[in-house]
């Protein structure tokens, strides 16, 4: 286990660990996609998001996106709230939207770091980089997953410390 998730410091060191595993990667608009765990992150912070939310927000998409492993992020010395909130964030082959929903609604953490992704993934500013049809889908999808998670704007998520 490193040093710094023995002194607890998860969030440093789930911000380290989500750097060094989407360097190189793009998101949809052609943009460094590390920005993107790094604005959930900073939108969980600054609602008053404990350690446990800011650190679950960094790493939110390093299992489904990258080769890292909940096993990897055991062996990384992270608590088991952390890795339970990244593992009902992961949309694993095998579950469907409502199952997916539903594990992310049954986990306070990943409820807190769904909303903030959202309301960055459903930013006009962010969707506007894309051409009409993608902009549409995924205004579409996110309507869904709001719908679905039972919050009408994700800042409404009543985010506190964990």
């Amino acid at each position: 286990m490193s040093e710094i998730a023995r002194t607890g410091a998860s969030v440093g060191r789930a911000r380290a660990l989500a750097q060094q595993l989407h360097e190189g990667q793009q998101d949809k608009a052609g943009r460094p996609y590390i920005d993107h765990p790094a604005r959930v992150a900073a939108a969980v912070h600054a609602r008053g998001g404990g350690e446990h939310i800011e650190a679950a927000a960094w790493l939110h998409d390093t299992v489904e996106d990258t080769p890292l492993t909940l096993d990897d992020l055991k062996d990384e010395g992270f608590s088991p709230v952390v890795i339970d909130a990244v593992d009902a964030l992961t949309r694993w082959p095998n579950l469907s939207d409502d199952e997916y929903f539903t594990r992310v609604k049954m986990n306070y953490v990943a409820l807190q770091v769904k909303c903030a992704d959202i309301a960055d993934n459903a930013d006009p500013a962010r969707l506007a980089l894309l051409n009409g049809p993608a902009q549409q889908r995924l205004t579409q999808k996110y309507e869904h997953a709001r719908e679905a998670l039972g919050i009408d704007r994700p800042e409404a998520s009543g985010l506190g410390k964990a």
